[in-house]
């Protein structure tokens, strides 16, 4: 990646403008197309990610969901069928003696995002309320940024998509996503 960006410096000072206009565009992606290429070779970089300074408790979560507009308009948004709400909320804090499965902020609310998407614990709005869920753990988390509307509807459609042997690439992109890069 720093070849390519040093590669990109230098084709930006051309006096051609359609040479350092492009190399200036292609600037902007660099990093999007590294993640494209790290996620095809199931490369991804592990990040450090962030410490969590809040816990998403289950009361706390059910009255998070509970005051959407969603909620109110509908008998079923958010409405659990089992237990297995309550389980995911104990799985992104689960661990094996004193190493977390999921250490950083960024991992936890991946994973929470991804769990409630692929598990289905609610009767209808799975969707919306991970995104929510998801969104409201980081802004507590202190942790919010890279995330725009679309950004968030993409990755929520993304991991719908995805088939369960994909679940840890698909986590670690959302968690590159995340990441706060340092200039």
């Amino acid at each position: 990646m720093a070849d390519l960006n040093l590669a990109l410096k230098i084709l930006e000072r051309s006096e051609i403008p359609e040479l350092s206009g492009t190399a200036n565009l292609i600037g902007k992606y660099t990093e999007a197309l590294f993640l494209l290429d790290s996620y095809d070779r199931k490369a991804l970089p592990v990040i450090d990610g962030t410490t969590d300074i809040w816990t998403l408790t289950y009361d706390e979560a059910r009255a998070f969901l509970e005051s959407l507009p969603d909620f109110k308009k509908s008998e079923m948004f958010a409405k659990e069928r089992t237990g297995q709400f309550a389980g995911i909320l104990q799985q992104i804090y689960a661990g094996f003696g004193d190493t977390e499965y999921y250490p950083s902020v960024e991992a936890k609310a991946a994973n929470l995002l991804y769990f409630i998407v692929k598990d289905h614990p609610f009767y209808d709005g799975n969707k919306r309320s991970a995104a929510a869920l998801f969104v409201y753990f980081l802004y507590k988390n202190q942790a919010l940024r890279n995330i725009n509307n679309n950004t968030l509807a993409a990755i929520v459609l993304m991991v719908a998509l995805s088939k369960p042997d994909e679940r840890e690439n698909m986590t670690l992109l959302i968690e590159n996503f995340l990441e706060e890069k340092k200039k």
